[in-house]
């Protein structure tokens, strides 16, 4: 409401060659938040939001200023972060459109948690990267059959196949768990082949958590 007012109670100033202008980016604009000689902030308006856990805000930032050219500038600014993902997030939650996804805010994944971490204490990374590359997008949001994890990144998720042919989506540590059992199942079986009639063996027993529901 007091931009309008201010909008409405400048134009009905003495002025001449006024005009109004606006633009929209996802870098801060020129400006906006350090002028350069002869620009004149007038408002701003934030809609940010906080991270939880983090330092970091994303958001949108509306500025108005005023040019030496006497222009009324209007610019948007939406900030937001790039995640261990590899994707740019805007906003906390998913938006969903019918042209497209606008992605959100997945959650931190433990392993790219603990690399940023060793990363930062290592003093290769500032804590707003380590912060950034601790999360990831709603669209690479995955889980881990096994431990039950639902807070991974798709980067650090792979399917498995048991022997029984069942396909799990594990997680980077239950994964090598995962292999080195199947590596030493399929040793003893290779082991014992001259010996045992696998015919007369009951099928072998799933290790699928979710068999049965």
């Amino acid at each position: 409401m007091n931009f309008i007012r201010y909008i409405i109670q400048y134009f009905r100033r003495p002025r001449h060659n006024v005009t109004v202008r606006q633009t929209t980016s996802q870098d801060p604009p020129r400006g906006s938040d350090d002028p350069s000689p002869g620009y004149l902030p007038i408002e701003s308006y934030y809609d940010m939001h906080r991270i939880p856990g983090t330092t970091l805000d994303i958001g949108i930032v509306v500025k108005v200023i005023q040019t030496p050219a006497n222009e009324i500038v209007t610019a948007n600014q939406t900030k937001g972060i790039h995640c261990g993902c590899g994707h740019h997030i805007y906003r906390i939650d998913e938006v969903m459109t019918a042209e497209s996804i606008h992605p959100g805010l997945g959650g931190q994944c433990p392993f790219c948690a603990a690399k940023a971490t060793d990363l930062y204490n290592q003093n290769l990374i500032s804590l707003q990267q380590a912060e950034e590359m601790s999360l990831h997008c709603s669209q690479c949001q995955s889980h881990c059959d096994l431990c039950r994890r639902n807070n991974v990144c798709a980067r650090h998720t792979r399917e498995f196949q048991q022997l029984d042919g069942t396909i799990l989506l594990l997680c980077t540590e239950c994964l090598a768990k995962a292999e080195n059992d199947k590596f030493f199942k399929k040793t003893i079986a290779f082991m014992l082949y001259p010996f045992v009639d696998y015919r007369r063996l009951p099928p072998p027993k799933s290790t699928n958590p979710y068999e049965g529901y």
